[in-house]
C-alpha cells in the first residue's frame, strides 16, 4: 500500500514531543563510534515522540547559524541498517554545511529499513518525517522554501517516495545508489516538476544498475536508465542530454564519472545523472571507505558526493 497525502496530513493532529540529548561539551562533535572530530559545528541527538512512538535524529547546526535569518535545511537518509551519525561521518556533509551555512538533519529509521520489501515506506516512518519537518520549523529558523532531501540505498528509495509525495514541502532531491522501486511507478504524481539528481554505479551489486531486484530485501526496481527516463517524463523534459566525462581525479579508484544533464523541463527543473563507470554501491567520496569492498564494490573518489548534492540543491527553492 502506498502512503500519499492522506497519511501525510494525519501528522497535523499527531501528538508530538521533542527531547534533546546533551551535545558534546566542546564546540565540536566527537563520534562515539570512531572517536574522531566531525567538525566545528554542533550535532545533537534528539528524540521525537509521534503518537506515542519515540523516534530520533541527529541535527547538525553550522557555526554561522543565526536564529534571525532563514536557513536552508538538508535531510539526509541512511541506508538499510545505517545510522545518522555514521552518515554524517561517511558523507562529510557537515563540513559542506558549515562552509555553506545550512542545517543538516540525519533521521534514524526505527527499524532496519525505511522502505519495506514491497517497495513502499513504513507508514510510521513517513509520519515521523513529516512531524520532524514541522518540529524543525518550530525549533530552528528554517527557510520553508529551501528544504532538500538526499538519501542513499534504502534511504534513496525513501527520497524518491518523498519526491512523489512531498514536493510541496521539499524543493529538490538526490538519490544515491538507489533506482526507482516499481511500486512507485503508477502512484507517483507530484503536483509540480521535481528537480532530482541520481548517482549510481554500473557495477552496483546491491541495487543493480540494470534493475531487477535489490539484494537482501528483493525490492522490485527499475534500471537506472529507466529511472532517469521516469523522472524526465514526470518533468516533461524536452532537451537533448548534455553529457560529459568528468576528470579522472583519482587514478587508483577504478572508476570514471560521466555527468548527464537533462534540461528543458517544466519550471526550470533538471534531471541530473552521475554515472559511476566501474563504481559499486556507496556515496562517492565516502571518507570511511578507502578501498574496494567485496560486497559493495568500488567507491569513486573522483567526485565528492556531498559537494555535488549541495551544488545541485542550492539552485532551487519552492518560491
Amino acid at each position: 500500500m502506498l502512503y500519499g497525502s492522506a497519511v501525510l496530513t494525519t501528522v497535523m493532529s499527531a501528538c508530538t514531543s521533542i527531547q534533546a540529548r546533551s551535545p558534546s561539551p566542546n564546540s565540536s562533535v566527537v563520534s562515539s563510534e570512531s572517536g574522531s572530530t566531525v567538525d566545528s559545528g554542533v550535532m545533537v541527538l534528539s528524540d521525537l515522540s509521534v503518537n506515542g512512538v519515540t523516534h530520533n535524529y541527529y541535527l547538525y547546526t553550522p557555526t554561522s547559524y543565526n536564529p534571525n535569518n532563514p536557513t536552508p535545511l538538508v535531510l539526509v537518509f541512511h541506508g538499510a541498517g545505517g545510522r545518522g551519525d555514521r552518515m554524517a561521518l561517511k558523507t562529510g556533509m557537515n563540513q559542506v554545511a558549515n562552509r555553506e551555512g545550512f542545517i543538516v538533519a540525519y533521521p534514524n529509521a526505527s527499524g532496519e529499513f525505511w522502505v519495506g520489501q514491497e517497495g513502499t515506506p513504513v507508514r510510521s516512518e513517513v509520519i515521523f518525517i513529516s512531524a520532524l519537518l514541522d518540529t524543525l520549523m518550530q525549533t530552528k529558523h528554517v527557510d520553508p522554501n529551501r528544504i532538500y532531501a538526499a538519501g542513499t540505498s534504502n534511504g534513496g528509495f525513501l527520497t524518491q517516495f518523498l519526491a512523489c509525495n512531498m514536493s510541496d514541502k521539499i524543493a529538490a532531491f538526490a538519490a544515491i545508489s538507489a533506482t526507482l522501486p516499481v511500486a512507485l511507478q503508477q502512484s507517483c504524481n507530484p503536483p509540480r516538476a521535481v528537480p532530482i539528481m541520481m548517482i549510481g554505479g554500473t557495477e552496483d551489486q546491491l541495487v543493480p544498475w540494470q534493475g531487477g531486484r535489490s539484494r537482501g530485501q528483493g525490492i522490485s526496481i527499475l534500471s537506472m536508465p529507466e529511472t532517469v527516463d521516469f523522472w524526465r517524463a514526470k518533468n516533461t523534459c524536452t532537451s537533448q542530454v548534455l553529457a560529459k566525462n568528468l576528470p579522472d581525479v583519482n587514478l587508483n579508484d577504478g572508476t570514471q564519472v560521466v555527468r548527464s544533464e537533462y534540461q528543458g523541463c517544466r519550471n526550470a527543473s533538471e534531471v541530473v545523472l552521475y554515472k559511476i563507470e566501474g563504481g559499486g554501491h556507496g556515496w562517492p567520496g565516502d571518507t570511511l571507505r578507502q578501498q574496494e569492498n567485496r560486497l559493495t564494490g568500488k567507491v569513486s573518489k573522483d567526485i565528492n558526493g556531498s559537494e555535488e548534492v549541495w551544488k545541485f540543491f542550492h539552485q532551487y527553492q519552492l518560491r
